[in-house]
């Protein structure tokens, strides 16, 4: 038993025995085989703006307070997203007028409620409501104070306003700014 024994001759491949001159021939390039090789710079850009894009979405969805106070415009799309931002930890709640007969003659009574929805002692800015006319004027302007408010506490505010003169056709309470 020799080393012979184990090979067998399978014949040999002859290329042109399966292709004659005969047959017509045609070479057809295969589409999306090849790759073109992206640049360097232009992968560090893309990169660059997907990092990017990322943090700002990060910054939206993880610091909402730090947005708004940035871009004040933005507490309008948290709202409308159904999360609305508070940046000052207080809220108006119990809005309420009435007119009553006063000395020179017909006044608006507002009153309401400032509370403190944080969790820390809040100094509340004092609350000014205000009288619009149709096209959202400002035809006059009251404010009131309330005072400081313990975590979760609540606080009436009172707010009368002589009969203005001309047409009113909105109410506004709002907080102060700070100065």
């Amino acid at each position: 038993m020799g080393g012979d024994e184990w090979s067998q001759d399978l014949g040999s491949y002859q290329a042109g025995a399966l292709v004659t001159d005969e047959v017509g021939q045609a070479n057809v390039p295969i589409a999306g085989r090849a790759r073109k090789k992206v640049r360097p710079t232009v992968a560090i850009g893309w990169g660059a703006l997907v990092l990017l894009l990322a943090l700002i979405g990060a910054l939206f969805a993880l610091a909402p307070k730090t947005v708004v106070s940035a871009l004040p415009g933005a507490a309008k799309l948290y709202a409308m997203l159904g999360s609305p931002v508070n940046l000052t930890g207080l809220d108006i709640q119990d809005v309420r007028y009435a007119w009553e007969d006063g000395n020179d003659g017909p006044v608006l009574k507002v009153e309401g409620h400032v509370v403190n929805v944080s969790g820390n002692e809040i100094t509340a800015p004092p609350v000014i409501v205000a009288l619009q006319d149709k096209k959202g004027a400002e035809v006059t302007a009251v404010t009131t104070e309330v005072g400081p408010l313990a975590p979760g506490a609540s606080a009436p505010f009172v707010a009368e306003i002589p009969s203005p003169e001309g047409a009113v056709s909105n109410l506004q309470v709002r907080f102060a700014k700070a100065s």
